[in-house]
């Protein structure tokens, strides 16, 4: 099973109570907060609740957006001059 990345986007000043326990139950406390949820479909009915106010993404998708670097030594670097 796949797993969900949710942030936070906009307040929740003036969201009513149902929307306000949903976002308390996904983990997200203020503007900018991500948690990795399972892609369940409680999860996706918590996340549609709050749909307007959330940025969801694939939890793998960060990961493999960003190229791993790696170090490399030139090939003359071993050879010894004298």
């Amino acid at each position: 099973m796949s797993d969900l990345k949710v942030t936070q986007r906009k307040s929740l000043i003036g969201g009513n109570k149902a929307q306000r326990d949903s976002m308390r139950s996904l983990g997200l406390k203020r503007i900018g907060d991500s948690v990795v949820q399972p892609d369940r479909p409680e999860i996706r009915g918590m996340i549609n609740a709050v749909a307007h106010l959330v940025e969801v993404d694939p939890a793998g998708a960060a990961d493999q957006d960003q190229p791993t670097a790696t170090a490399t030594q030139p090939d003359n670097a071993e050879q010894e001059t004298e």
